[in-house]
């Protein structure tokens, strides 16, 4: 089984954890980082224990991506071409996709159960109904971004699922935007269809999997020996650290106001060494080198802007030196209609 996570150099210690956590549990497994972004000068990527592949090489018109989306969403729109280079240039079947923020403490046994009846492995956010209570998170947010938490999906090769990552790539590449007013969310909203869509798709409903902020009101973590138990009986097998603060011991409260971690000393064990995992791969350093396309994208974005800015001076200037010929008349109606276009354009 092969598997593989995407970030730009910001979160390459986050993405580090990951791998070494996943290979402390599954020695055999392979896996790969997928960088959405340049190579950064000041890291030595050969020595850092993972394989590290640039996103043009799994995409040789990233461009069309990484001068649309931002960092996140360029991340996201490329997961389907991943998984179609993996299966077609490293022969990988099946392959896995978790989120870099994740942490591994157990075998993902379970998910090489289900895959030898399933081709498609989801796991939902949630798995039991939230009571409106007036906190966060409740069911409803989760209409906006997606059933399923797409840090996880596993993925065998087949006919059925080329057809599943050639109709999802079509919209990540085109539509991977998060504008949930749209009703866009990234690469995950479009997920919501795939169990009817496409067959052979089974909901890994297990809470020791994919354990996270927007569900830890159905589940409580107990130590045992060797890891963790999620509810007393079903191993954890991977946490999902989602917005963690560095350096912070604490849950994301502001997002997710059911918790603190004081309310939950059952995870302080958990975030505390978290913290002191991504800290040893080096979080401080790595998490302040700025994304290379975003960078790229905004600077191209701004040199735009100040190009419409000065058309439109010219184009004004032009207008008003115009007036001087015409009538007084005319003058003052060209103003008023002139006015009344720039308060529509506002």
């Amino acid at each position: 089984m092969l598997f593989f996570t995407i970030c730009a150099n910001n979160y390459l210690a986050r993405a580090l954890v990951l791998g070494d956590s996943l290979k402390r549990n599954d020695p055999a497994a392979d896996f790969y980082i997928v960088l959405a972004d340049k190579a950064a000068p000041s890291v030595d990527y050969s020595s850092l224990g993972h394989p590290i592949l640039f996103i043009e090489q799994i995409e040789n018109k990233a461009g069309h991506l990484w001068s649309r989306y931002n960092t996140v969403e360029l991340s996201t729109s490329i997961k389907p071409r991943a998984f179609q280079y993996f299966f077609a240039e490293k022969q990988a079947d099946p392959v896995v996709f978790l989120d870099p923020d994740i942490a591994v403490y157990a075998k993902l046994d379970e998910v090489y159960r289900q895959l030898e009846q399933s081709d498609i492995l989801l796991t939902p956010h949630i798995l039991q109904p939230i009571p409106y209570d007036g906190l966060t998170p409740w069911e409803t947010p989760f209409h906006r971004v997606g059933i399923f938490n797409l840090g996880f999906l596993a993925v065998k090769r087949t006919e059925n699922t080329g057809r599943f990552l050639q109709w999802w790539k079509e919209r990540t590449y085109e539509f991977g935007y998060n504008r949930q007013q749209e009703g866009l969310f990234t690469d995950q909203i479009f997920i919501n269809h795939v169990p009817v869509f496409f067959e052979k798709v089974s909901i890994l409903k297990h809470p020791g999997y994919n354990m996270a902020p927007w569900n830890l009101q159905e589940r409580r973590l107990t130590r045992q020996d060797d890891g963790y138990l999620v509810n007393g009986t079903y191993p954890l097998v991977f946490f999902h650290f989602s917005t963690f603060d560095f350096g912070k011991i604490e849950l994301p409260w502001r997002k997710y106001d059911r918790f603190r971690i004081i309310d939950r000393p059952d995870l302080l064990p958990l975030y505390t060494q978290y913290n002191d995992w991504i800290s040893e791969r080096g979080e401080e350093k790595l998490a302040g080198l700025p994304p290379a396309y975003e960078q790229f994208r905004l600077s191209q974005q701004r040199r735009m802007e100040r190009h419409h800015y000065r058309s439109k001076n010219i184009m004004q200037k032009i207008f008003w030196g115009s007036l001087g010929i015409l009538p007084v008349k005319f003058k003052k109606k060209m103003i008023y209609f002139f006015n009344k276009d720039l308060e529509r354009h506002k």
